[in-house]
């Protein structure tokens, strides 16, 4: 699958990515320690789970169609366990979703609107596959990730417990409205 938009090429994550994703990986949870989020941090976030996304087919890659450089990752499931009971709020789109985790964009591309072409084309990528709604959650410190979950028009739809007792905002996106 792949689709070219602002230089980078949509494709299904491969086994041979993970050297540049391990990378993106320590930066990722090295940004979020700088921002004093503890979010990804003490080893809740390792390569191995990005493997197994890769492994299971969930992962995917924007790379710049240039240099052939990992821009962003992500992992799409299908159902998410600690998505079905809410502690506040609740999910307002019925029907089959994607829970969009491990939401990474590198080094060398943040602050140029990358999440902006992801989230643009994981909408895409739900509707062919029938998908009624985008699922995602975040710290409630992790600013950065609310304002580009708001500024791609997700809604904010509650709060929940990860099993470490770390709590998490929910966000929705309503592919209806896409």
């Amino acid at each position: 699958m792949s689709h070219i938009n602002m230089g980078l090429a949509l494709r299904t994550a491969v086994e041979s990515d993970m050297s540049q994703l391990t990378v993106m990986l320590e930066d990722a949870i090295a940004l979020l320690a700088m921002n004093n989020i503890d979010q990804w941090q003490n080893g809740t976030i390792t390569s191995e789970m990005l493997l197994k996304g890769i492994i299971k087919d969930q992962a995917f890659i924007w790379e710049d169609r240039d240099t052939h450089g990992v821009a962003a990752f992500c992992v799409l499931d299908t159902y998410d366990e600690p998505y079905e009971n809410l502690a506040e709020g609740e999910w307002t789109v019925e029907g089959p979703y994607f829970a969009i985790h491990r939401v990474m964009v590198s080094n060398l591309f943040r602050r140029k609107k990358v999440s902006t072409q992801m989230f643009l084309d994981i909408k895409k990528i739900a509707i062919v596959n029938n998908i009624a709604s985008l699922r995602i959650d975040t710290h409630p410190d992790n600013f950065m990730m609310q304002k580009s979950l708001a500024r791609n028009g997700f809604k904010r739809t509650g709060l929940l417990y990860m099993p470490s007792g770390s709590p998490r905002y929910t966000y929705e996106f309503d592919l209806s409205e896409f």
